[in-house]
């Protein structure tokens, strides 16, 4: 929002200057960039959040001037005397017609005859190009102003354009055509709200005018519009036609109820001193003429609570009525009721905010809030919360960094991601955020995209813990909570050792080492197929007979999308949260050194190439126990001289018996055992 030093004067007397105006505005919380001096004038650009619409004017910004400053703020002159209406100069007013009361609150159209469509002047002109706004003519030109100066939107339309001479406030039929005034041919949708005549939509209500019944300079009689639209009706239609303006800008925020009526009577006033034209009265108004606001109760006690700070009541009442709010005492504390133009406050948590803001939260010191004792001894913290801490905690032991992203994507990251069933918005914020993530691999690969093209690292290890949608059996829409994993990359080269791609065995890793130090002992991996996102072979790892996770090499596809070269490689795998935070609390417990060496034994086994590394490893725990303490893959191999489709894996395994030494025929015997069944169940022959 730009406005002006000159224009902001005409609402508070302002003794500082503009600079410390600035500075005082933002400190106030409304965001204000340094003054910029303009042909005498100066020049302010604030940014104004969604919840404030109110600053969005001139108007609005001296009321936040004036409470920033503890100053009053005054209405100028003419707005004193637009208040009061002269008598009617007809009997019947404009007919207009709104069909749904919720679709548009309240509808002000004034008629004004006789108008000579010109130039505006040139005090007028230079004080909408500084701000931004192109001029056209005196009718639209003051249309403009008017909605700069108090931030209500208001249309012009050419009256005898309008066929029947009537005003009809409606949803769009199917289909039906509309050449906006930028001469955008659109064929409207059913739940786009329109300003019609007795045969045709006319505009976009709250958006933009029509072409056919725009101003020229043959107008003759103007009617100009002042309305309350509904804010959901007005967002809906800027997304499907893809038209914004300063106009929808306002209405998707919400505007003032109460200053609709002010600001058309202010707008014909002024048409009418400019372009030479009468103003019919009376003016048609129809729907609600007030906003109904809740009283909110505040205890200045609780607010000193809250904000740590000493504020007296009489103070905290001068800052709220500086706001203006209308404060009465009660035997409780103080009873308040908000403004029509503040729709943000309606509970007291609100007022404590806006007490901080105005005092400066300079003054509010950081302070804990004080906290009864009986809710400290009775409170119990989430241990979901406490596992997911520790689950980080491992995975960045593990060497990985963890990362956020959002949950909204675009078509295109899906596509990108080969990523199937994403659950698209129906309205949507952006074509960049249409789609619910389905997987938490469009993020990891967004986020090793930026970390290569800016040459941050050669190789990452990226974890994310969130939530991903899919569709439900009903027709709606699920969600879980799940962890991804990504590896991907070639480390930069150490002392003494050759780089080696980040791949799947390096994820399987990072996993296995989760698992480890969670107490999941029992995951057992299956090798098969996989989403589409990862290549033919997909590992996952079951535990508790129940998928816990599953992972492998991205599919390459997806890689050279990202113009990758050929030989990059990244690998992934997603866990289901929900089904980890089923495993029991494993409580850690200090064991003590062991008193005897244990005996180790090196086997090479040669299986068929089918028979995983997991298999193997599982079935030598159940024929080594109880001696076997651990076993450690080592090493690797198939070609020559083994046979083709054969394998050599070649394992370490470590005996203890824990307070004694183990005998050589103890460990042999426990070793024959696991041959023997190694031979059995996978034909498993010694390599020698």
């Amino acid at each position: 929002m730009k406005f002006l030093f000159s224009w902001l004067k005409e609402f508070i007397e302002l003794s500082v200057p503009p600079e410390t105006l600035a500075a005082r505005l933002t400190l106030a919380g409304l965001e204000v960039a340094g003054a910029t001096r303009v042909d005498g004038d100066w020049l302010f650009e604030a940014e104004v959040t969604p919840n404030r619409p109110d600053c969005l004017s001139h108007l609005g910004i001296a009321r936040e001037t004036a409470a920033a400053l503890g100053r009053p703020f005054r209405f100028p002159r003419w707005l004193a005397r637009e208040m009061k209406l002269p008598r009617g100069t007809t009997k019947e007013t404009f007919p207009v017609t709104v069909e749904d009361p919720e679709d548009c609150r309240r509808y002000v159209g004034i008629v004004i005859e006789g108008v000579r469509v010109a130039a505006s002047p040139k005090e007028l002109t230079e004080r909408l190009t500084r701000i931004g706004v192109r001029p056209v003519n005196n009718v639209v030109d003051v249309t403009n102003y008017c909605l700069m100066e108090m931030g209500q939107p208001l249309h012009a339309f050419d009256l005898e354009s309008l066929a029947g001479g009537q005003i009809r406030v409606r949803r769009a039929r199917a289909g039906e055509p509309l050449v906006a005034i930028d001469e955008t041919r659109l064929a409207l949708s059913p739940g786009t709200l329109v300003i019609a005549d007795r045969e045709r939509a006319v505009a976009l209500a709250g958006i933009m005018g029509g072409l056919e019944t725009q101003i020229t300079p043959k107008t003759r009689r103007v009617l100009v519009e002042s309305a309350c639209f509904a804010p959901a009706l007005i967002r809906r239609g800027t997304r499907a036609t893809r038209i914004f303006s300063d106009s929808s800008y306002r209405f998707e925020r919400g505007v003032d109820l109460e200053m609709v009526g002010l600001a058309a009577i202010r707008a014909a006033r002024m048409i009418a001193d400019l372009a030479g034209g009468t103003v019919r009265l009376p003016v048609t108004d129809v729907g609600e003429k007030e906003t109904l606001r809740p009283r909110i109760g505040l205890r200045p006690r609780r607010a000193q609570e809250l904000l740590g700070a000493r504020i007296s009541p009489g103070q905290q009442r001068r800052i709220l009525e500086h706001l203006g709010c209308q404060v009465k005492r009660t035997g409780r504390g103080l009873s308040v009721l908000p403004p029509s133009w503040r729709r943000d406050l309606n509970i007291p948590e609100d007022l404590y905010e806006e007490l901080a803001r105005l005092l400066g939260y300079e003054r509010c010191p950081s302070t804990l809030p004080p906290v009864p004792r009986r809710a400290v001894a009775g409170s119990i913290a989430d241990p979901w919360v406490a596992r997911e801490a520790r689950i980080k905690g491992h995975l960045v032991a593990a060497g990985a960094q963890e990362i956020l992203t959002y949950s909204l994507l675009s078509p295109a990251q899906v596509s990108r991601c080969r990523a199937p069933g994403a659950v698209k918005l129906r309205n949507p914020l952006s074509a960049e955020q249409a789609c619910l993530r389905p997987t938490l691999l469009c993020g990891c690969l967004e986020a090793l995209s930026l970390n290569l093209r800016r040459k941050t690292a050669s190789a990452v290890r990226f974890f994310e813990l969130g939530q991903i949608f899919f569709p439900s059996g009903d027709g709606g829409v699920a969600e879980k909570k799940a962890l991804g994993i990504l590896v991907a990359g070639v480390p930069e080269p150490a002392w003494g050792r050759r780089p080696e791609p980040w791949g799947v065995f390096h994820l399987k890793g990072v996993l296995e080492y989760l698992w480890d130090q969670l107490g999941l002992a029992e995951v057992s991996e299956v090798v098969g197929p996989g989403p589409d996102f990862l290549s033919a072979s997909c590992i996952s790892f079951r535990w508790n007979a129940a998928k816990l996770a599953e992972g492998g090499s991205v599919h390459p596809g997806i890689l050279k999308g990202m113009d990758l070269p050929p030989e990059f490689s990244a690998a992934y795998a997603e866990v289901d949260l929900e089904r980890l935070a089923a495993w029991p609390e494993q409580v850690e417990r200090i064991k003590p050194l062991p008193k005897v060496a244990p005996v180790l034994r090196d086997i090479a086994l040669v299986v068929p190439e089918e028979v995983t590394h997991s298999q193997l490893r599982e079935e030598i725990r159940r024929n080594g126990t109880p001696l076997l303490e651990n076993t450690l893959l080592f090493d690797l191999y198939a070609g020559d001289p083994l046979p083709a489709g054969k394998k050599s894996l070649a394992f370490r395994l470590s005996f203890s018996s824990g307070d004694r030494t183990l005998t050589e025929g103890e460990v042999g015997q426990a070793c024959q055992k696991i041959v023997q069944g190694l031979e059995k169940e996978f034909q498993a022959t010694l390599r020698r």
